[in-house]
């Protein structure tokens, strides 16, 4: 039985439009699965359709084995699925501590939670009375992770966690997905900055229109820009 996440032959339309053609992808427990493709390739549209948000035409896909694809969206995150999405989502009227309790409807399992989210993320608890709309872009993208992590899902799915963010911020919140990692979580990253997923990755998988070309451990990678850079051309 396979632990972590399993694609298997999907394919998404958008707009009538095939974005993901027969794509096959696994994202194993405890490692973190860098998504790389050039912009359109249908990275998005993929994470859209595994965590439930628009629905796969054809294929299937598994948590721990056991099917998710026939499941709405709350029911997938209720299986242990989590979903970060572009654009730092939070509830700015509401104080930090409050966005981050949110997601999770569970006192008891909120409490544990809230101790682990903090401990990754000591900046925030200074500001867990502040309204959310008056931290910085870093400290709001703080927030949607520490909300995505406090029901201790089995997945997280994290779409470009750097978008908007200066490098320096990029480079604070890389080290925490290997934390997560560690913690038996898998972790599937589609980030524009490819070097820096690749240094904390463990295998990358390359789509280029809709489909996969490329599915390498991250350090071959790291070591053969060109492979990377012939992939992303179309030249696999």
């Amino acid at each position: 039985m396979m632990k972590g996440l399993e694609i298997k032959n999907i394919c998404i339309e958008r707009s009538g439009a095939e974005i993901v053609r027969n794509l096959s992808l696994e994202v194993p427990s405890g490692e973190v699965t860098v998504l790389l493709g050039p912009n359109g390739a249908g990275k998005s549209t993929l994470l859209d359709a595994i965590s439930g948000v628009i629905p796969a035409l054809e294929g299937e896909i598994f948590l721990d084995s056991q099917p998710l694809h026939n499941l709405n969206r709350l029911q997938r995150v209720n299986a242990g699925l989590s979903y970060v999405e572009q654009g730092r989502q939070i509830f700015s009227h509401l104080t930090v501590e409050q966005n981050i309790r949110a997601a999770c409807d569970n006192q008891q399992l909120a409490d544990a939670g809230m101790a682990t989210t903090l401990s990754m993320f000591p900046e925030l608890k200074k500001r867990l009375n502040t309204a959310a709309g008056m931290l910085s872009g870093g400290e709001q993208q703080m927030i949607v992770l520490a909300r995505s992590i406090i029901k201790q899902p089995k997945v997280i799915l994290i779409d470009e966690l750097s978008l908007g963010l200066a490098p320096i911020i990029v480079s604070r919140f890389m080290p925490l997905l290997t934390e997560l990692k560690q913690t038996g979580m898998a972790v599937l990253l589609v980030e524009q900055y490819a070097n820096a997923a690749l240094e904390i990755g463990d295998h990358a998988a390359v789509i280029v229109h809709g489909e996969k070309v490329l599915y390498e451990p991250c350090d071959g990678l790291k070591q053969d820009q060109q492979r990377l850079h012939n992939a992303y051309m179309g030249s696999h």
